[in-house]
């Protein structure tokens, strides 16, 4: 398939509930308003389409769209505030596009978002991760890539997702590892490298037993590496700590 999706296949689909063109080499202008029109659209899959322009249309409240994925396509423009509106949304990729602009704080209403991944765009502006913290189903959290300026410090009491992915690479992180961590005990994969943080590792850091990738790299770190994080070699099988002012011997049991 080289074109984009006609009209008159669209018009007699109103049965549809999900519709998946990964890889199909479409070209052109996508018709989402078109497509988001399908009253019984649950599934739309659009990724590796590179050569797929367009922008995310206005979204209408009961769209019952669970799953919308557009990983490497060339979308552009700004993420609707109305992206609220879909309000059974479970999984969300937008990521290699090139949105731009910045996050709506909209977002905070997918109560029931479960996957969400922005990652490689031109988002940018300020963020402030409290955001997140109605989307108690929320396990998997992809920001990198973008020109976010994170702001992770929030209130003590507050109760972050339990992550199981979390991906803030290249966010502008400021100060010391986040707090929010402390309370991480699903977390599998962590990502914080190229930030500013700085500090010490603190070691609570070896509370987060379930760590399979732990990336610390490229950030202001200082003093020794926290001897308890041998604790973790169980199932830490990926761990990056390089450029950051860190000293003394690395864990035997690493």
């Amino acid at each position: 398939m080289s074109s984009t999706v006609p009209n008159d296949i669209l018009a007699n689909s109103s049965s549809l509930v999900s519709l998946s063109l990964v890889d199909c080499n479409l070209q052109g202008e996508f018709p989402f308003t078109q497509i988001f029109q399908l009253p019984k659209l649950e599934v739309l899959l659009l990724d590796f389409n590179p050569n797929l322009t367009g922008h995310l249309p206005e979204f209408h409240y009961g769209t019952p769209l669970r799953t919308l994925s557009v990983y490497d396509c060339n979308f552009s423009g700004h993420i609707p505030s109305s992206l609220q509106n879909l309000r059974q949304l479970v999984y969300l990729d937008l990521r290699s596009n090139e949105l731009q602009g910045m996050l709506p704080r909209t977002l905070s209403e997918l109560r029931n978002l479960e996957v969400l991944d922005l990652s490689e765009n031109k988002l940018s502006g300020p963020v402030e991760l409290d955001i997140f913290l109605e989307l108690q189903k929320l396990y998997e959290l992809d920001l990198s890539g973008n020109f976010l300026s994170l702001n992770a410090k929030t209130n003590l009491n507050a109760t972050f997702p339990k992550f199981k992915f979390l991906n803030l690479e290249s966010c502008n992180l400021r100060g010391t590892l986040p707090e929010l961590l402390l309370d991480q005990d699903k977390l599998e994969f962590l990502d914080l490298g190229n930030n500013s943080i700085h500090g010490q590792i603190p070691p609570s850091i070896c509370n987060l037993t379930t760590l399979g990738v732990l990336s610390l790299g490229s950030n202001h770190l200082s003093g020794i590496l926290p001897s308890c994080l041998g604790s973790l070699s169980a199932n830490l099988f990926a761990l990056e700590i390089s450029n950051n002012n860190l000293g003394g011997m690395l864990p035997s049991s690493l």
